[in-house]
């Protein structure tokens, strides 16, 4: 009766459409709304939205009564599984652009809304606290903070614990986020340390840092420019690592590092109770690592791990996109090698000169290691499209369009010989091969910076 009720109102299909989103959505703007549907008509909508009865108007956008909300989302997932999986991939889509493209409040509220996606899931869904998503903030640390910060770890976690958080808190005071409740009493907090700026004296301070460090070092060592990070502590005052507020902000602090740091290699997360975590944390595909678990103050803390080269975050969204729905999964296995090829410079740099001289050739790219590298991974079209978009990349800039004309006659269109090339480009051998090795080079730079900070 409800349900029929809410549909007779509804004037056309896009106008279920929008009512279907603001269904699936915590809230809904306008923008929200025009990057999930599309179309020129989305200004219409949202006011036809705003005016309905069991539609109400808060100060972050618009959302259904509870029950109204129940009811047309779970119709449209009875009724539609396959327009239900695509409105839930739209409006995820939209939100990790906005999380990437916003700061402060305006982030924050975004992963608030990821969140949200979460609560069909039985795993997800069981390890927040959704009527106070939103009603508390994580914000920077002041001065003021370090002595609570410092006594909340004691309380917890004893002594030894304390001292180590009052080392990282001197040393990266950045990585601390103050947990506060509406009326901005400290309640919880968390860190986040980039273990990428660690010095060994600080590995020394601490054993999860200095576990982590060898794991990393063991297994897919960081290079130039990537980073390294992990989610040290987490707690609140009085639910420590309990399903609390202080939880619902651990893990929107994780997902804005996860989506906001391109460069992101290696992410850690410990906890004091593995096996209450462990559904959660491997549902998110991190993986459990024996060899990075620690004992401070006479405690085993369990580690999970995450190597975002050898599962890129556009793998990791589909992934979660599935999972988010409640989709059925197999745990992962723990393994001691990448899915994903991790290359050093030197070594990305052979192979994308190896993979030139094998352009035309289709089982020799298949055996490249860049094929498996993350600039190729991430990209459409495979080996041969992203060796195609790196060249012409050159002609960007006027000067470097002989760099580009080199390359073109030598691999992408061939001539028999590079004798046979220089002659058609009219130029002497040596300035040819001049042009060729600093195309090359500067194909293989390009190709770099994307392994690095992703595309």
């Amino acid at each position: 009766m409800l349900l029929s009720r809410f549909v007779d109102q509804v004037p056309g299909p896009r106008h279920r459409a929008a009512l279907e989103a603001a269904a699936h959505l915590r809230v809904t703007t306008e923008e929200l709304l025009a990057d999930t549907l599309g179309g020129d008509d989305v200004p219409a909508l949202f006011d036809w939205l705003r005016g309905l009865p069991f539609v109400e108007g808060g100060p972050h956008g618009l959302y259904p009564h509870d029950l109204a909300r129940e009811v047309l989302d779970a119709d449209l997932r009875w009724r539609s599984p396959d327009g239900y999986r695509t409105l839930h991939r739209a409006g995820r889509a939209a939100l990790i652009r906005r999380v990437r493209d916003t700061h402060g409040a305006a982030q924050r509220e975004a992963i608030f809304d990821i969140l949200f996606l979460h609560r069909s899931s039985p795993v997800l869904g069981a390890h927040y606290r959704w009527e106070t998503l939103g009603q508390a903030t994580a914000e920077p640390v002041t001065a003021h903070d370090r002595d609570p910060i410092v006594e909340m770890v004691e309380r917890h976690e004893g002594a030894e614990s304390a001292r180590i958080a009052r080392h990282w808190y001197e040393r990266q005071p950045t990585a601390f986020s103050a947990y506060r409740d509406r009326d901005g009493a400290l309640f919880g907090f968390d860190a986040t340390l980039d273990l990428h700026e660690a010095s060994e004296a600080d590995l020394a301070v601490d054993p999860a840092a200095r576990a982590a460090v060898d794991v990393a070092r063991r297994y897919g060592p960081t290079r130039a420019g990537e980073e390294m990070i992990y989610h040290r502590f987490f707690l609140g005052q009085d639910t420590y690592q309990d399903v609390s507020s202080a939880t619902n902000l651990f893990a929107t602090g994780c997902c804005r590092h996860w989506v906001t740091r391109p460069r992101l290699a290696w992410s850690f997360v410990a906890v004091a109770d593995p096996e209450a975590y462990h559904e959660l944390l491997t549902q998110m595909n991190l993986r459990v690592q024996p060899e990075a678990a620690f004992t401070v103050g006479g405690h085993r803390y369990g580690v999970y791990v995450h190597d975002w080269r050898a599962e890129p975050l556009t793998t990791w969204y589909e992934l979660m996109a599935d999972r988010e729905l409640g989709d059925s999964f197999a745990e992962p296995p723990t393994v001691d090698t990448p899915a994903l090829v991790v290359l050093s410079q030197q070594e990305f740099r052979a192979a994308v000169r190896r993979a030139l001289r094998d352009y035309t050739r289709n089982d020799a790219l298949a055996a490249n290691p860049l094929s498996r590298s993350r600039v190729v991974v991430e990209a459409t079209g495979g080996l041969r499209a992203v060796l195609r978009e790196a060249a012409e990349s050159l002609r960007g800039n006027p000067r470097d369009e002989k760099l580009y004309r080199a390359v073109h006659r030598t691999y992408l269109e061939p001539a028999a010989t590079q004798e046979l090339a220089a002659a058609r480009l009219e130029l002497p051998f040596s300035t040819y091969r001049a042009h060729l090795t600093a195309g090359i080079e500067r194909i293989a730079e390009w190709l770099w910076r994307r392994e690095i900070s992703g595309t």
